[in-house]
């Protein structure tokens, strides 16, 4: 589980880094990584210790988890930034 700390600190990192370079993109794009990679860890966690997984199906869990919100958070900044594929 602490690699799974290490991943989000460093998500967050690298979404404050963005910001830096587009003031206003670069909000949405810190908060499509920050809720990825928190929803993320929060499933890893709640696989490990609520429902028992072993911890390479946590981190599975984790890794499906945040493939998905990154995903649905760029169609999110997509829509909001007017650049929706439609």
């Amino acid at each position: 589980m602490g690699a799974n700390v290490g991943i989000g600190f460093a998500l967050r990192e690298a979404a404050r880094a963005v910001v830096k370079l587009m003031p206003v993109a670069g909000n949405l794009v810190s908060a499509a990584v920050a809720f990825a990679g928190t929803l993320a860890i929060g499933e890893a966690a709640i696989a490990y210790f609520i429902d028992g997984a072993t911890i390479e199906q946590a981190r599975e869990r984790m890794r499906a988890t945040r493939k998905q919100a990154e995903k649905d958070g760029a169609e999110q900044t997509a829509e909001h930034l007017g650049a929706s594929d439609d």
